[in-house]
Order: structure tokens, then sequence, then C-alpha cells
């Protein structure tokens, strides 16, 4: 691990501007786990069960004790993480942006495109933990879980039926949280056979050989659709899709909340993301440009979310690049 030796570094205005500037719309773990800002690194957040849709005693006769609601609101401890990367720049390096007619402007090129990869790294590790977390058939209760065996239902065979799918694992959902799925996961090889499937096109109203992201929401019912793009390298070498032939339904609320029942949400420091620079040496001849998070990914609510895994043969997973 690299040693941080010359100086106390703290944030670097210009650069936190330009690393909270920066995004990448290939990532999508921001929306599937929505932000909430929090003012510490420790937070108690209320664990939601079935007795939040009792239906309370609310007649009172005159002059009698007025109703009480029961609460049996119990609570989860949630710790938040730092997640960080620096990338060097070494004095050579920076010895070039002297020989340019704005030398302040090519210096902070420069410094920009570094923190601009720090960044997409650390965006990187979070978007694999997202997407670890709410594929994981371990997350979910049994009954949210649909692991499609029968090639002739996966989404890539024009006898499937997706539309049929997704509709009864969004009413599976309602019976547990009264709630319906108003958010749908797809990585991108799911995204891109959906929009050429056979049964979508036909229920399109509009009259095109493949259907887009908005179609889908009216077809299925759905506020929200996230498209995961990204690529990770795998121990072999060769680039593979972050995200799995899997389809995630899950309910979010429309303003994030502690106190409000969700699928997962991501608690972030308000103080973070930072960006800030600093020597790795006396001599000063390498200079690190470190982007630093403080934040923890949490699903809360696992029973209003659902997992359909096995979406689509093997030969179908290859990511269109």
């Amino acid at each position: 691990m690299m040693k941080e030796t010359y100086t106390t570094h703290n944030n670097h205005p210009v650069l936190v501007n330009m690393a909270r500037a920066y995004q990448n719309d290939h990532f999508i773990a921001q929306q599937v786990f929505p932000e909430i800002i929090v003012d510490t690194d420790m937070l108690d957040v209320p664990v939601f069960d079935m007795s939040v849709f009792k239906l309370p005693a609310v007649q009172r006769s005159l002059y009698s004790d007025a109703n009480l609601l029961e609460s049996n609101v119990t609570y989860q401890t949630i710790k938040l993480e730092k997640a960080d990367l620096s990338v060097l720049i070494d004095r050579k390096e920076l010895q070039t942006t002297t020989y340019a007619s704005d030398k302040f402007k090519a210096l902070m090129q420069l410094k920009t495109q570094k923190v601009k990869g720090a960044k997409e790294g650390v965006l990187l590790s979070l978007e694999d933990r997202a997407a670890r977390a709410v594929q994981d058939l371990k997350t979910y209760d049994p009954e949210n879980t649909l692991i499609i065996t029968s090639d002739a239902s996966r989404f890539d065979s024009d006898s499937s039926d997706p539309h049929g799918v997704i509709q009864d694992c969004k009413k599976i959902v309602h019976k547990k949280i009264a709630r319906e799925p108003n958010t749908l996961t797809l990585s991108w090889n799911v995204y891109t056979t959906l929009k050429n499937h056979l049964q979508l096109r036909s229920f399109s109203s509009c009259n095109r050989n493949t259907v887009n992201i908005e179609t889908l929401k009216e077809l299925f019912e759905i506020d929200h659709i996230f498209v995961g793009k990204a690529l990770k390298l795998n121990d072999g070498g060769k680039l593979e899709s972050v995200w799995n032939s899997n389809v995630v339904l899950a309910y979010q609320p429309d303003f994030q909340s502690v106190c409000k029942p969700a699928f997962s949400q991501t608690y972030r420091h308000r103080d973070y993301p930072y960006a800030t620079e600093y020597w790795i040496d006396n001599e000063k001849e390498v200079l690190a440009i470190k982007y630093g998070d403080l934040l923890k990914m949490k699903i809360i609510g696992p029973e209003a979310g659902f997992l359909i895994a096995g979406t689509l043969n093997e030969k179908s997973q290859t990511h269109d690049k």
C-alpha cells in the first residue's frame, strides 16, 4: 500500500469540483442504490416489517382513551466505509506543462485527467459491489427469486414470455409489501434481447423493428429502467460484463429517506466525495492525485426486490461492444 509521507492532504477545491462534476453513464450503482446524504459515519436506520401494513384501530367512543398506533420498529447500525484511489504524476509529466502557452491551464488539464481516472476506478469498484449484491440469490427470500432453466422460456427464445414473467414477479412483491416494483435493472445483454423480442415488438403501439427504454417502461408498467453497461477484466485478462444475464425488480420510494421503506440505499457522508493531491516522497519527484469517498451501499428491504436469473442462453451472454 502506498504511504503518504510528505504532507497532510486537505481538499483541493478545484479538483473536488472536477471530481464531483464528472459522471459516467455506464455506471448505474447510484440509481440501483439511491443516495441519502448523512452527517455522520455511523447511523441507525429502521428495519421495516409487515407491521407497517397492519390496520390500526381508529374508531373511538366519545370521552374514551385515544387510540395509539403500535410501533415495533427495530434498528440496524450502518457504518460508512472509505473508498479511495490515487493516481501518480511523475515530475517529468509535470514539466511538460511548463512548455504550454497557458501553463496553468495545461497543468489543470493534466490533473483533471488524473482525478477522472481515479474516480473511474472507484466507480467501477462500487459498480461491481452493487451488481454482486443485487444479483446474489442469498440476498432474497426463495419466494423472491426465479431461476429460468428451460431454454424455451429464456428471453432470447421467440417462444418465451418476458412480459408475463415480469408481471408475475411484480405481483409477488406486491403481495409482500403492498407496493409494486417501480424499478427494473437489466444487463446490456438482456436489454438488447428484450428490445428485439418478437412478443414485445408485437405489443408495442409503434411500428418499429425494435423497442426502446421508454417502450419497455410502458409495456412493463415500470417507472425506471436501468441498463448496466460496465465491463471489467476477469482473472483471465478478458473483458466481461459487470452485470450478468439477470433482471432485478425493486421498489424505491420517489423521495429517499431513512424513514421510508425501500429495497436499497446508499448512505454517503455530506463532506464526500473529495479530491486532493500530495507528494509521496520528500524529494517531490512523484505527485499523487487522490479521489476518495465515504459511503455504504446497503440492501435494507430484500422483500421489496425480486431476482430473475438465467434469462439468456449461455451462447447469448456476450457483451455487444
